[in-house]
């Protein structure tokens, strides 16, 4: 008897629970209020939503949070996903009415304007607008104190306000492709962001006021038309990323190898003709981009990088490579096309981790026999050398797929290797027995 009332006392316990959860979920099913399916309906109109892309269940008798792209939590919107759905226009003021609004993602449409009420949206912590029409940010942005990430890619924007330096919570600003020249004081007090992306904003160099954002972990100035980086870069120690592509500098100061934390530095697509030799200091770097610059040798102290995982050298003037670069052991992508390559060290055989090599375009007449060793290898490219033959050793590349050998002056391939991985872009012949 005992025992059953034991087991009713258990039940009734976990009937409870059971009733205490679904009260719970009504909560979260429960309608958002009738001022925030207005302030939809309005966005619908303001934004030609019949021409919309998608636009499933709007202005439907059912729930909004069924609506294409809402997303409701305990009973108001939370999210809007609108992203390349030919949004065309303006928001409307009644966007404001949306007060739990945590995200809104509307890139890559045709918005030209947004309203002053977009500063009530106080609980915004996303605000993505990428990709539009928009010529103005208004002051009352300034208002989104939550807010933690904003990207206004890639619109019509000509000056930022004041006002944007209160948003003290901000990680992430991306302001990619807009007709900026320079950013306001007040900028540089967002003393949380993480990331910055400036590319195509024309700076031709760098505010000394950039460096206090020391906790920014990835600057992307690429496109920018920088001629040179100042001796203060070494002040943003926290960086991880770093993206310098598609400008004008012809050197770099030795304090950029101050950058203890970097581990992704892009500089491909400059004038440089060399590195520091303080550039065995970045050894937490795992990427290196130097492609389509002026290089006309690498320094021995690249091989101190060691924990590099992918090093791009295509499109310069290499003649050789140090033998340093051996050291390189945990290295799986390495691209060295168009260069003047005669000749290959025969440390590169130590680089067992390497997946991807490409020489295309090159002067090599021959491959050392180390070749071999690299045994992880997927894909080889070796078009447009000078090669007559192929070291037989290249036969113990158990992994290759891909082998591309096309205008070279190859008369025979060794049967190793037509029997391993049948060559793309090759003559068939040169593999017949």
């Amino acid at each position: 008897m005992e025992r059953s009332l034991s087991i009713l006392t258990w039940l009734s316990r976990w009937s409870l629970v059971l009733l205490s959860l679904t009260a719970l979920a009504g909560c979260n099913a429960t309608e958002p209020p009738t001022t925030e399916r207005e302030a939809l309906v309005a966005l619908y109109q303001a934004a030609g939503g019949q021409s919309w892309h998608g636009n499933r269940g709007w202005l439907g008798s059912q729930s909004v949070c069924t609506w294409q792209g809402i997303t409701c939590s305990w009973g108001h919107v939370v999210e809007i996903d609108l992203v390349a759905n030919n949004l065309q226009g303006e928001l409307p003021p009644e966007i404001a009415h949306l007060s739990d609004l945590q995200e809104l993602w509307m890139d890559h449409n045709k918005l030209v304007e947004l309203p002053l009420e977009i500063g009530r949206l106080t609980s915004l912590q996303v605000l993505s607008l990428g990709n539009n029409q928009i010529s103005t940010l208004q002051p009352e942005a300034g208002q989104l104190t939550n807010l933690q990430v904003l990207n206004l890619d890639h619109n019509q924007l000509t000056r930022l306000p004041p006002e944007i330096g209160q948003l003290t919570h901000l990680q992430h600003l991306s302001l990619d492709g807009n007709d900026l020249s320079m950013l306001p004081p007040e900028t540089y007090q967002l003393s949380n962001l993480r990331s910055l992306s400036l590319q195509y904003i024309r700076l031709t160099e760098l505010p000394s006021e950039i460096y206090q954002f020391t906790n920014l972990q990835s600057l992307n100035l690429g496109n920018t038309q920088l001629f040179k980086l100042p001796p203060g870069i070494s002040r943003l120690s926290n960086l991880q990323s770093l993206y310098l592509s598609n400008n004008q500098l012809a050197e770099l100061p030795p304090e950029i190898c101050q950058l203890s934390n970097l581990q992704t530095l892009f500089l491909d697509n400059n004038q440089l003709t060399g590195l520091p030799p303080e550039i065995r200091r970045l050894i937490t770097l795992r990427t290196l981009g130097l492609d389509n610059n002026q290089f006309a040798k690498l320094p021995p102290e690249i091989g101190q990088l060691t924990n590099l995982h992918e090093l791009y050298i295509s499109d310069n003037q290499l003649t050789s490579l140090p033998p340093e670069i051996g050291r390189l052991t945990n290295l799986q992508r390495l691209l060295l096309w168009g260069n003047r390559l005669s000749t290959l060290p025969p440390e590169i055989g130590q680089l067992t981790n390497l997946q991807d090599l490409h020489l295309a375009n090159n002067q090599l007449a021959e491959l050392p026999p180390e070749f071999g060793r690299l045994t992880n290898l997927r894909t080889l490219y070796l078009s447009d050398n000078q090669l007559t033959e192929l070291p037989l050793e290249i036969g113990q590349l158990s992994n290759l797929q891909s082998l591309y050998l096309d205008n070279n002056q190859l008369s025979e391939l060794p049967p190793e290797i037509c029997r391993s991985v049948y060559p793309i872009d090759i003559r068939k012949d040169l593999c017949d027995e």
